[in-house]
């Protein structure tokens, strides 16, 4: 349904293409290397070859911004500056077999899912391992990595079980799982900070909550299995994609099918991407690459401009994305004023000027039938005149029911205005105690269909009735959320929905309250929605989300950074708050410097830049990998200079300290070969991974 344009042709199969800064298109081929494209003109920037890029090549991936790009074989991962073309670092993978690569947002870290089950994380500019971020458990079924996804700070990894992990990669911190089902991950996306999509093998769509991992939505879409799920620039639409001729679109708000076949293509889709706001780019089994051009909303304009409605609303059928835009509500509003231009006319039964005015409309499949439906209503109009004259206002009301064009007529207004003095006089009545004249003034709308459930709730409860009323008046939530709770015709009442909408309006003030970290405000406003059932859990939720963000406040304003950190790490939310977004940018910056001195083999420095926050519990993980790399690094430089002594000494500490892990085993195994001694060690030592907190070594330098 969207134009495509031909944008590029391989000598071989595509195995991956990914938009980087620049408006540049990265295009991985099996036999052919990298080629670099201009996204506008489809035009080549540059070609990459290597001896190692090739079809024994198992993985490949990109830096955002185009600086860096990784790629394995069965022995090394390859960090290659694009620019250059220069291989910068050659990492040796110890055995394991590389399966996907990925970059994070920032382009500093290199994450790797290995055959084995470990995910591992590196630094472009090293060729040391950084950590391990996560083991999947050992089965007769080896689980492994098979998708990533990154938002900020944090990474979502799907994996070959179901699984979905996620994990801050600066801290190790705020670790959540989630376990849909027990088919394969394929793809994930962010659809926010706080919302995950993924989509699996079976061909379901799952939509979780990162805050506690709970599944929002299951969508079972028409494939058999989901390759790829891709959020448009429209955040409201989904598209999907299983390695077949067609892509449909999910409208995710409403959860559900928008177009199964929304593009078509001659041969299977392999890859799709976003390459702006008004393209994507597919990857196709032909070995070529389609730019798609999304629906333009200035071609919409134009249309409105010209008073071309039918071909605007053409247009929106053949592109059903529009509906988002702001340009399809002015296309509303002007259809809008033109029924209501026709309705007028029909009115005045000027018959022939209402067909005019409804022409455009006739062979337009959005409108119409709500056209058809406005003329078949005043067919009946003469009658409905004759009815509303003779005050038969029951049969008036079930007409209008049955032709709803009928309900924007003078008359039907009229009829609604006396309904409303009518009822306004009854409420008088009931609260002066005189229920009898409240029976006699709605006696003639009991018959009413949709009047009935509000005269029955005044006549029979006329008692909660005025409580109701008087707690309106007063902004009682309580009193009315217990009312509406007992008895839900409370709920007909049109000045409930006013204060559904204030409750719901107040609620998302405490929200931004809490994220600017203003407590004197949130608590004030959360006093007026205490012991309110149908917003309790909410209410609960944001008590609690003060009391952590009073306890960060305390820590803060002591200097007592451990405590800050933890607080932050027990509570995911308050990573979005504006401490919480301060105290994260600090510990960002400040693991980003230990890293360079764990490069370095300096361990000292780590130790001093870290501080007391050494001792931070709840980031112990990123701690202690920091210092195994630092003395991976010194060992590793020691091999290579031949202070082999010194080397040995080191290695013996490490186990004492870390224990025995692949990383020492690999580095142990290299000391052996390269100074023909063999190391003094009769079994694997095993412990547990945070041991090293007892180590002199390191806590008392």
């Amino acid at each position: 349904m969207l134009q495509a344009l031909d944008c590029l042709r391989t000598r071989s199969n595509i195995n991956q293409i990914k938009k980087l800064d620049g408006d540049i298109l990265a295009v991985s081929t099996q036999l052919h290397g990298v080629r670099f494209v201009n996204l506008h003109d489809c035009s080549t920037i540059s070609t990459i070859t290597h001896e190692y890029l090739n079809s024994d090549t198992k993985a490949i991936c990109f830096s955002q911004n185009a600086e860096f790009m990784a790629f394995t074989n069965k022995m090394y991962i390859f960090i290659l500056h694009i620019p250059s073309k220069i291989v910068l670092k050659t990492i040796k993978t110890d055995g394991e077999t590389v399966e996907r690569l990925s970059f994070d947002l920032d382009s500093k870290y290199i994450i790797a899912a290995t055959r084995s089950g470990r995910i591992l994380q590196y630094r472009y500019d090293g060729s040391s391992l950084l950590a391990r971020l996560y083991s999947f458990e050992r089965s007769s079924i080896q689980a492994m990595a098979t998708s990533f996804a990154f938002h900020a700070s944090t990474m979502i990894c799907g994996s070959s079980n179901g699984m979905l992990l996620s994990i801050n990669l600066h801290s190790r911190a705020n670790k959540i799982t989630i376990h849909n089902d027990n088919a394969r991950i394929n793809s994930i996306c962010f659809l926010n900070k706080d919302t995950i999509a993924s989509a699996d093998s079976k061909g379901n769509v799952y939509i979780n909550s990162l805050e506690n991992g709970i599944l929002i939505k299951k969508i079972e879409t028409a494939f058999t299995h989901v390759e790829e799920i891709l959020l448009l620039p429209n955040p409201n639409y989904m598209m999907v994609n299983s390695n077949e001729k067609n892509i449909a679109v999910y409208d995710i708000e409403n959860f559900k099918l928008l177009h199964n076949k929304y593009v078509d293509f001659q041969t299977n889709v392999i890859n799709i991407i976003l390459g702006d706001t008004e393209s994507l780019l597919v990857a196709l089994q032909n070995n070529s690459i389609e730019k798609l051009l999304l629906p333009k909303a200035d071609k919409l304009k134009a249309f409105i401009v010209e008073n071309a409605l039918d071909k605007a609303f053409a247009l929106v059928q053949k592109d059903p994305l529009l509906k988002g835009t702001r340009e399809y509500k002015v296309l509303e509003i002007a259809y809008k004023k033109i029924y209501k231009a026709a309705l007028d006319a029909l009115i005045k039964q000027n018959h022939e000027k209402a067909l005019e005015l409804t022409k455009v409309f006739k062979y337009v499949d959005l409108k119409k039938d709500e056209i058809q439906e406005l003329f078949k209503a005043f067919e009946n109009y003469p009658r409905f005149k004759i009815l509303y004259a003779e005050k038969k206002y029951a049969l008036a009301y079930a007409m209008a029911t049955k032709f709803p064009p009928l309900s924007q007529t003078f008359q039907y207004q009229k009829m609604e205005e006396r309904w409303e003095d009518t009822f306004d006089n009854a409420q008088r009545q009931i609260a002066h105690g005189r229920v009898e004249n409240a029976i006699a003034l709605l006696n003639e709308y009991a018959t009413i269909a949709h009047k009935r459930p509000i005269i029955k709730l005044v006549l029979k409860h006329n008692k909660d009735f005025i409580v109701f009323l008087q707690a309106i008046e007063s902004d009682n939530f309580k009193t009315i959320d217990k009312l509406a709770q007992s008895n839900p015709l409370f709920t007909l009442i049109p000045s409930y929905k006013n204060v559904k909408n204030s409750m719901q309006q107040l609620i998302q003030s405490i929200s931004k309250d809490i994220q600017k970290c203003n407590l004197e405000s949130a608590v004030k406003k959360l006093s007026s929605l205490q012991n309110i059932d149908s917003i309790a859990e909410t209410v609960s939720l944001q008590k609690n989300e003060c009391k952590a963000v009073k306890k960060l406040q305390d820590a803060y304003k002591i200097n007592d950074f451990i405590t800050c950190f933890e607080v932050i790490d027990v509570n995911r939310f308050l990573n979005s708050t504006e401490l919480g977004i301060l105290l994260q940018s600090h510990w960002t910056k400040l693991i980003s410097q230990c890293e360079i001195f764990a490069l370095k083999g300096n361990v000292k420095e780590i130790k001093e830049k870290l501080g007391e926050l050494i001792g931070l519990k709840t980031r112990r993980d990123k701690i202690g990998d920091l210092f195994r790399l630092a003395f991976h690094t010194r060992i590793k430089a020691l091999i290579h200079k031949k202070t082999y002594k010194s080397a040995e000494s080191i290695i013996y500490s490490y186990l004492d300290i870390f224990g025995s892990d692949r990383e020492i085993l690999s580095i142990m195994q290299t000391y052996e070969a390269k100074s023909k001694t063999k190391l003094a060690i009769t079994q694997k030592t095993r412990v547990p991974r945070d041991a090293w907190i007892h180590a002199d070594a390191i806590m008392g330098m």
